[in-house]
């Protein structure tokens, strides 16, 4: 059995413990995606305590922490990744008040390799929780105050596990008059032990932003042919929505090819029907600049 059997195998295994209980135009889009920016932006207090923000008696709060023996023993069949760490659901967060739902997966990784092993895993956790963190604290908040429709979902998948490299990806789904998905990977190097970004890939002061930037655009350029797909380029009508390059710590991950594919969030280079664009760039765009 291969790993995404595995996973897909254990996930079912988990999702069965038994716990406590079209398209919108572009100036739409671009609407949307300003309020729900706007919103974010407004957040200026400390994330708060989550677990006592809720205290409603129609809501439903679930906590799993690595001690139910059930829950446990799913955790542990994750496979071991290299000697060097495994994956557990930390936390889970469960909320449903009304309209209001929220199921949220927070994962943790583990490793009993050395300290400098040790480092970039409690690294990886650390942003795990302040980004998970603020995604809940956003939503208490949104409950607190209107209590209107809107649904959080944040969910992981190991992607890469080999003797090199271990990716790890987060997904959440905010849902308010539409949802919008986000998406952050992890890595971690198992030669080094240390976090890996995009620029760690590439040759000190190699252009890697603006290679990658050009071939992106002529990919997008050449999808664009075909009238069913849209990005925000070479617009003359909004050219400040339009996508100018990618960001240096922008997302990525390798395929099962040993390709270097970029990723992008939901509106963040394409209307939203366009879900979350990917880019797998060819070894031959960018071999001169690998390390």
């Amino acid at each position: 059995m291969n790993l995404k059997d595995e996973l897909k195998e254990m996930k079912q295994e988990y999702d069965n413990i038994e716990i406590p209980e079209a398209c919108l135009n572009r100036i739409q889009q671009g609407i949307d995606m300003a309020k729900m920016e706007k919103k974010r932006a407004s957040k200026k207090k400390a994330v708060r305590n989550w677990a006592v923000s809720v205290v409603a008696a129609s809501v439903v709060f679930i906590v799993l922490p690595n001690t139910n023996q059930s829950v446990a023993q799913a955790m542990e069949k994750i496979p071991v990744i290299g000697n060097i760490v495994k994956v557990v659901t930390f936390n889970r967060y469960e909320v449903k008040q009304g309209t209001m739902e929220a199921d949220v997966k927070v994962p943790q990784i583990e490793t009993n390799k050395n300290k400098e092993a040790s480092e970039g895993v409690k690294k990886v956790n650390k942003d795990i929780k302040a980004y998970t963190d603020k995604l809940i604290a956003s939503f208490n908040e949104d409950m607190e105050k209107n209590g209107e429709h809107e649904a959080l979902d944040v969910s992981y998948d190991v992607i890469t596990d080999n003797d090199k490299l271990f990716s790890l990806k987060i997904t959440a789904v905010e849902t308010m008059a539409s949802a919008v998905e986000t998406v952050r990977y992890y890595h971690l190097d198992k030669e080094t032990g240390k976090v890996l970004e995009l620029k760690d890939l590439f040759k000190e002061n190699a252009d890697y932003v603006s290679i990658i930037t050009d071939y992106i655009k002529k990919e997008m350029r050449k999808q664009m042919k075909d009238e069913e797909k849209t990005y925000f380029l070479d617009s003359e009508d909004m050219p400040e929505y339009d996508f100018q390059k990618i960001k240096k710590n922008q997302n990525f991950y390798f395929n099962k090819s040993g390709n270097l594919v970029i990723a992008f969030d939901e509106y963040e280079v394409a209307p939203g029907y366009m879900g979350c664009p990917e880019f797998e760039i060819p070894n031959q765009v960018i071999e001169n600049i690998l390390k």
